[in-house]
């Protein structure tokens, strides 16, 4: 990874934010970022001297969010805080503690309405009203204020805000009037304690203005109904996600602390802080010049390997100080009440629902566009008692019957997308894109043998000769006046080929694909014009120089480049090509690749799918790729509990390719069997490919259903 190719407010880097901070890492812990002309610290030691360095670091900035906490230095600070915090102030532990009651009953109120739900979205229907209830019965608030506090939160912490603050200005501006109102009335009211407290404050009376209040009031909504929602979240799905971690809470709630405590160092809440460098400093050997942003990624600081040991692991038994609330005159003044919000809302869930796990139908967990917040989007969580096992025949013909009525009049199974980080397009949902063979000649190679769909397999070969292009090619889709043509490519090439080889199609395209093996391996993804294509095909060659003009935007826009080359890839053309000493350097690239782990810029972002392609690949005759058994079997092992439906169906199609039918086969299949129980249950879409930028996903539903009845094809009810 190139550091000045990096942009940290993109939807990629919110999406995977540990593998680029562990590429980083490597570099060292300071980091000049160009795209978003910021110093970035991902060490742990470098960030707290940082943080406890004011008068080099100061908060102040010249576009103040809260000119009284976040965006003060000491002295000041130090007296705003006191009257927040000091003594028995508002957010003092003893004030906190005394309000234990009263966020118990605001977390069962919201349970009572959930009780005979059989599942529920966490955020929606929980974790963000409560902690919209708490922050403003603490500040003594009308509840009513917390759709739309929930509304303006979710977009302050948005990378369009943090990164662009014409659109954060434009986003307060919406909230500030309401908020005018609301600290009208609570004066008005002159009730004890809450907001009131602070506003009548003599300090506050003396050297606060009307704008003082409203900024300290916008930065404590925030906290309190931002951070705490991710946070209960966070620790419901580590806690769910490993069930002997699920046992040992359950015998055990005094480990619910420690629960809490290693979520935060895993998955930070507040992810990026950041500081103004007031003169020039030299930061572990980094030069900062004068008045430079500096932006701390807590999240990196508190996986710092030089730290904490095994930091990619969670570990309830940790030591060591985590910088999830910040450090030294900045600590977080809310971090006392979050933590107590977090164990009483985990108790009360714990309490109400006896049965209570993650919905594992489509994506377990999602998380919002934030470079600065971990904030989570989605978390659907099942509450009513396992149902007994539905009859597989009838979840067979469930399969079965949705890939009959997809199929279109000319064969096609329709590929679908979604775009997760676009709002305008998100609505949508998920859609049927043009025309594509790709995910439809992977739906067929998993149906080729089942009896009931043998028409639509016959028909489902015609669709894919009729995307066949020159030379037996195949791309992506085909080239029209959308912003995101494509070149044809060795991936669909080789799927296409693969299902029409396995029926006796005769193809002449081989070479075609050898001449995109570089001497090291490497197999380069795109098939584009160049002298060895021209000896082999040069009708094709002239023609793809031809086709330049199409894709040139999709270059510009890095929706691709020519010399794009990925493992996944690379497994679907030796699944075809098959092993011989032509591909021997392909597939010891393969497994060095793999070795690597890297995939988290690949068009096959999931692990998953990359274990899948490496067991086809050996399933279809490259018998090289079994000496990565032991490893993968270890890495499903690990990771099995946090995976969707569609995850489980590609790990076990994985072990059974392999010829491995363990206990960790037999556990996938008891929860596979499970979650078909559920109630509603239907075949989801995947996200099986991705574009670079992660704004783009595509996948079927009918694949899902497809990889389904290949792995229950011997089965029995």
């Amino acid at each position: 990874m190139r550091i000045d190719e990096l942009d940290i407010s993109t939807w990629a880097f919110s999406q995977d934010s540990n593998y680029y901070y562990s590429e980083l890492r490597k570099k060292g812990s300071v980091h000049y970022i160009s795209k978003n002309n910021t110093y970035l610290v991902t060490g742990y030691n470098t960030a707290i001297e940082v943080l406890n360095n004011h008068q080099i670091f100061s908060s102040s900035g010249e576009h103040s969010f809260d000119p009284i906490l976040l965006n003060c230095d000491p002295p000041k600070h130090t007296t705003h805080r006191k009257i927040l915090a000091g003594g028995e102030a508002p957010f003092s532990s003893k004030r906190i503690e005394l309000f234990s009651n009263d966020i118990t009953n605001i977390a069962n109120g919201l349970i009572s309405h959930l009780k005979s739900n059989s599942s529920f979205e966490l955020m929606n229907d929980f974790a963000m009203p409560f902690s919209s209830l708490v922050i403003l019965k603490l500040l003594g608030l009308n509840a009513d204020y917390n759709k739309k506090l929930k509304k303006w939160t979710t977009t302050a912490v948005s990378s369009a805000s943090i990164h662009n603050n014409k659109t954060a200005e434009e986003n307060w501006q919406q909230l500030k009037p309401d908020l005018k109102r609301w600290i009208s009335e609570a004066k008005q009211s002159k009730s004890p304690g809450g907001l009131n407290e602070l506003i009548f404050h003599p300090y506050s009376q003396k050297n606060f203005n009307e704008d003082s209040i409203i900024n300290l009031t916008k930065v404590l909504l925030l906290g309190g109904n931002e951070t705490t929602p991710n946070l209960i979240a966070s620790c419901l799905y580590r806690l769910l996600s490993n069930a002997q971690l699920k046992n040992k809470i359950k015998e055990n709630r005094q480990l619910v602390n420690q629960l809490i405590n290693e979520t935060l160092r895993i998955d930070a809440p507040t992810q990026i802080i950041q500081r103004t460098c007031t003169q020039d400093y030299v930061l572990d050997n980094s030069l900062i010049p004068k008045n430079s942003l500096v932006s701390i990624s807590i999240g990196a600081a508190n996986m710092d390997p030089t730290v904490f040991e095994n930091a990619n692991e969670f570990e309830l038994n940790r030591g060591g100080k985590i910088l999830s609330f910040g450090y030294g005159p900045h600590y977080c003044i809310g971090a006392h009440l979050a933590k107590l919000e977090t164990k009483i809302a985990l108790n009360s869930l714990l309490n109400s629902f006896a049965d209570i796990r993650l919905s594992r139908k489509d994506k377990l967990i999602t998380h919002s566009h934030s470079s600065h917040v971990k904030a989570v989007e989605k978390l659907t969580l099942n509450c009513k008692q396992q149902a007994p096992p539905i009859k597989l025949s009838i979840i067979k013909q469930k399969a079965i019957k949705l890939i009959k009525n997809e199929q279109t009049s000319n064969g096609e199974l329709p590929t679908y997308e979604s775009y997760p980080s676009q709002h305008d397009v998100k609505k949508k949902n998920w859609h049927i894109t043009q025309s594509s063979p790709f995910v439809h000649a992977n739906i067929l190679y998993s149906i080729s043998t089942e009896k009931d769909l043998q028409k639509v397999f016959s028909k489902g070969v015609g669709f894919i000769l009729q995307q066949k292009e020159l030379g037996d090619t195949w791309r992506f889709w085909k080239i029209s006046k959308g912003i995101n043509n494509v070149p044809i490519d060795v991936d669909d090439t080789a799927i296409c080929s693969l299902v029409l080889e396995k029926n006796n199609y005769n193809l002449n395209n081989k070479k075609t694909l050898h001449n995109n093996i570089l001497k090291k391996g490497t197999i380069k993804t795109w098939i584009v014009p160049n002298k060895r294509l021209f000896l082999t095909n040069p009708l094709l060659c002239f023609k793809l120089i031809l086709e330049k003009r199409h894709y040139r935007n999709s270059i510009k826009n890095n929706f691709l480049h020519p010399d794009d080359s990925e493992l996944s890839v690379a497994l679907n053309v030796i699944s075809y090509l098959k092993e011989s000493t032509q591909t021997t350097t392909a597939i010891s690239n393969c497994i060095v690749l793999w070795e690597q782990r890297k995939i988290s810029g690949d068009f096959y972002n999931n692990l998953m799918v990359t274990i899948f392609h490496i067991a086809r690949a050996y399933k279809e005759g490259v018998v090289s790729l079994k000496k990565l058994v032991p490893e993968i079997v270890n890495d499903i092992e690990k990771n099995y509990q946090k995976l969707c439906f569609a995850e489980l169906l590609l790990a076990a199609l994985s072990l059974k390719y392999f010829e491995v039918k363990n206990e960790l086969y037999d556990k996938i299949k008891t929860l596979i069997l499970s979650i078909t129980s559920e109630e509603d249950f239907k075949f989801h879409h995947f996200e099986y490919f991705t574009s670079k930028d992660r704004n783009y996903v595509a996948g079927s539903h009918c694949l899902t259903a497809a990889w389904f009845l290949e792995l229950t094809s011997e089965w029995k009810d």
